[in-house]
């Protein structure tokens, strides 16, 4: 895969997290399957399903334990069990019970990162069946709306890859000259009282990503020049815990 192709890809985003490799750090792809989850939240039913999401997200920065983890996959479980017994939507629930597997984080291609995604791909062509049965849609139809949304979900996952692992063909900081790229930082980090590296702390904790064209100008403010960063923070998005840019600032893996 060349960086073209990086960009242009839609239909695999697992083919960017394979491209990768064991480069990509288990919390980051705990938190890509926990993004793809909550893309697909009105689709989640179950209450203690959700309830997973965070703790998911909360043991891939260290913040629950592992006893807590498996307890939110107990609760998904349950909580799948119980929409398959009364034949409501359960691809939702079995997505976050793949979220929180001891195994998310790991990069062998059966981890629950990678099931989650597929299953939350289910989630959206269950959903696109279910209404174009409400609608009346001729079977043909069906099918053809089923393959399309599952077309732009995995779209939309890829998307998310890239706003986790961005630009793997330029990464920040650079090769050579590492450590003089991570004093500039620290000065952009520690000028105007620090305010820059408070409002990073505090968009993430938060997940204030609405905030980030603000951090983008306290950073420039502070004598930040790199360009792809604040572009970043300043453009569409989709911004998400794990982001690349985020992350580079906040000095997590």
């Amino acid at each position: 895969m060349d960086e073209a192709e990086w960009f242009a890809e839609r239909k695999q985003p697992l083919a960017l997290l394979a491209h990768v490799g064991r480069k990509v750090s288990a919390r980051k792809r705990r938190l890509f399957a926990c993004a793809c989850c909550r893309r697909i939240w009105h689709l989640i039913d179950d209450w203690r399903c959700r309830g997973t999401v965070g703790v998911a997200e909360r043991f891939a920065d260290g913040l629950a334990t592992s006893e807590e983890l498996a307890g939110a996959e107990a609760q998904a479980r349950a909580g799948a069990q119980e929409l398959l017994g009364v034949g409501g939507r359960d691809d939702g629930a079995w997505a976050c019970h793949a979220l929180c597997a001891a195994k998310a984080g790991m990069t062998s291609t059966g981890n629950g990162a990678v099931n989650a995604a597929g299953i939350a791909v289910r989630a959206v062509q269950w959903g696109a069946f279910s209404e174009a049965l409400r609608q009346g849609q001729a079977r043909f139809d069906i099918i053809a709306n089923q393959d399309r949304f599952g077309d732009e979900e995995r779209a939309e996952q890829c998307r998310l890859m890239r706003a986790i692992l961005g630009n793997p063909f330029h990464p920040l900081p650079p090769r050579k000259g590492k450590r003089a790229w991570e004093q500039q930082k620290r000065s952009w980090l520690e000028r105007n009282d620090g305010l820059a590296r408070t409002l990073a702390e505090g968009i993430y904790d938060e997940q204030r990503f609405e905030d980030l064209p603000i951090l983008a100008d306290a950073l420039e403010d502070a004598g930040c020049t790199e360009t792809t960063i604040l572009e970043h923070f300043r453009g569409p998005g989709p911004h998400v815990r794990g982001c690349w840019a985020l992350d580079l600032v906040l000095a997590k893996e």
